[in-house]
């Protein structure tokens, strides 16, 4: 894996779980609300894969955050 794509994939992974943590969410609760199966939701807060843009926007859906916060932090 590209390491330039492999610090996005974390940065995008601390992102989503400090939004959820800050719900008081667990990884489960974030699967009910998004659709996104548990698993995935904790390889993508590992970093260990990339995500399609539909379960980008599940996720920014859920956590009620802007699509492009979640993926650029900006």
């Amino acid at each position: 894996m590209n390491e330039k794509y492999q610090e996005l994939y974390e940065e995008i992974g601390v992102r989503i779980k400090s939004e959820r943590e800050a719900l008081s969410w667990s990884q489960a609760d974030l699967s009910r609300e998004s659709g996104i199966g548990q698993p995935r939701i904790s390889e993508l807060e590992a970093g260990k894969k990339a995500m399609h843009l539909t379960t980008a926007m599940k996720i920014s859906d859920a956590l009620q955050v802007p699509l492009d916060w979640l993926v650029k932090g900006d």
